[in-house]
């Protein structure tokens, strides 16, 4: 039997591994534009961007591990 997802803001601490787990879509996937996985520093910055606007950024995990990541942004 699986384990549950729980849906969640996101925190500061979880940075690092949204960091990993974007980076990984970048190198494997073409879901995005980017050449290069940004680093820690670029992808707080995004986070902060998003949260100043009110608009949220959450994480997914599952036996309280982060194992992917949700925001919304203007359009």
């Amino acid at each position: 039997m699986s384990q549950p997802v729980t849906i969640r803001p996101s925190r500061c601490a979880d940075i690092g591994r949204i960091t990993e787990i974007y980076g990984a879509s970048v190198v494997r996937e073409v879901a995005s534009f980017e050449l290069e996985p940004p680093d820690e520093a670029e992808m707080a910055r995004r986070r902060e961007e998003r949260l100043a606007k009110n608009m949220p950024y959450l994480v997914a995990e599952v036996a309280g591990e982060v194992v992917g990541f949700a925001y919304a942004g203007p359009f």
